[in-house]
Formats: C-alpha cells, sequence, structure tokens
C-alpha cells in the first residue's frame, strides 16, 4: 500500500494488486482513509489476487514493486514482471530496475542438517567468519528478462585458512537512473542471509574454491544446488 499510495501523488492512476486477503483488506482500509484526509486523491484501485494472472484494461507507464528478497529467493519478482509485461507500454520504466546477488565463502557454529537452510545474519547471536572477499554471482534487470533461474560457475579465492560451510548471500537493489539500495541501507528488505551448506571443505589461504549455484528465481533455497570444491 505505502508505494501505491506515494505513486497516487504523481500518477494520473494507480493498480495495486495484493495476494494476502488481510493486507489487502488494511491497505484499502488505510486508502480510505487518506482520501478522506484530502491527503492522496481517490485514483488507486486495489485488486485481491496473484499478480501473475492479472488483467489490466489498460497500458501502463511504470511496474513498481517490493517483491524481492535477498538472493532473489522466495519472491515472484521475476515471475510477476514477465505476467505484467504484456500490460506495459513500449518503453516502461521498472522501479527497482534490477538486483545484484554477491556471496562470500564463510564458517558458522550453527548446527547444520543434510540440506541447505537460510538463516537472517542480523538475527545470529555469533557472526560468521569471512573466508573470501565479495563476489558478485547474479544480475538480473526487470526490463529485459530472458532467463528463469541462475547458474553460475565461478571461482573464488580463499582469503583466511579454516573451514567453510555456508555462503553469506548479500543484495544491492538497483533503483531508477543508476541509484542504489546497498546491503546496509534498509532493515527490512535485502538483509544480509546466511546459507548453511550440507557439506563442507577445508581451505587454506590462497587455494582457489570453485563455487556451483544454481536455482530458479524466486525459489526456496532448500531446493537450489550449491556446489564448493577446491581447484
Amino acid at each position: 500500500g505505502i508505494l501505491s499510495f506515494i505513486a497516487s501523488i504523481y500518477a494520473r492512476e494507480v493498480v495495486g494488486f495484493e495476494i494476502n486477503p488481510s493486507i489487502y483488506l488494511l491497505a484499502d482500509r488505510i486508502k480510505n482513509h487518506l482520501i478522506g484526509l484530502g491527503l492522496i486523491r481517490n485514483n488507486i484501485k486495489f485488486i485481491l489476487g496473484d499478480a501473475r494472472l492479472a488483467q489490466l484494461g489498460t497500458q501502463a507507464d511504470m511496474l513498481i514493486s517490493e517483491n524481492l528478497y535477498t538472493g532473489m529467493f522466495f519472491e515472484k519478482q521475476v515471475q510477476i514482471t514477465r505476467s505484467l509485461s504484456v500490460f506495459l507500454k513500449a518503453k516502461p520504466v521498472f522501479v527497482p530496475s534490477g538486483i545484484r546477488s554477491y556471496l562470500n565463502l564463510a564458517y558458522t557454529s550453527l548446527p547444520i542438517n543434510n540440506q541447505i537452510e537460510l538463516r537472517v545474519i542480523s538475527e545470529i547471536y555469533e557472526a560468521p567468519v569471512l573466508h573470501s572477499d565479495i563476489y558478485e554471482y547474479d544480475q538480473i534487470h526487470f526490463g529485459n528478462m530472458f532467463k528463469d533461474k541462475i547458474s553460475f560457475i565461478g571461482n573464488v579465492t580463499v582469503t583466511k585458512t579454516g573451514t567453510v560451510n555456508s555462503l553469506i548471500i548479500s543484495s544491492e537493489v538497483m533503483l531508477y537512473e543508476d541509484r542504489l539500495i546497498s546491503r546496509y541501507d534498509t532493515i527490512f528488505m535485502n538483509n544480509d542471509i546466511l546459507l548453511l551448506l550440507p557439506n563442507k571443505i577445508e581451505v587454506n589461504m590462497g587455494d582457489v574454491v570453485s563455487v556451483k549455484i544454481s536455482y530458479l528465481y524466486g525459489s526456496n533455497p532448500i531446493d537450489s544446488v550449491i556446489i564448493l570444491n577446491r581447484v
């Protein structure tokens, strides 16, 4: 709702989609309250439903969304944007325009099971130990989407001797006209996450680790494939 209210100040018409019934009702109540106060115009239409199945009776100039999660996990931003693109004009504006995803080799003392697990780093009592510099493994622009998944293979140099049993995943959100939301600019949208890996490797400083990452955009980390091997 918040983005819709701001957009309504500048736009002729705003259409918002919400899949959660309780959030939809809350946004609609707030909208009516703000209209009553004269703070926004009555130019917003909220629709309850899956944005991937949406139908619009008009062509839109801009697509605004906050369906972003670090590493492009969980949220169906790619699928939503692709579905709604048929209702956009020839040169639409996307906000955000894209997202870059990064990794660090790391060690955590958290208990590890036999599958990939996700932890939000800000909620972990003991910070992970870094074993590499930061490395970009994916970049996607929402106005130019030709892929459904991340398929990355790259070599990462080890900067600290020890055990690698996890990856730190961070993201940088690209807004309009090269403006960025870095990994430290918000506390709610692109928090750093830790992926606990079922297999560990021992490394020495200067080693090179082959990193293979594969998963569908919007999927659960448990369904991703992550393979680390010393080169």
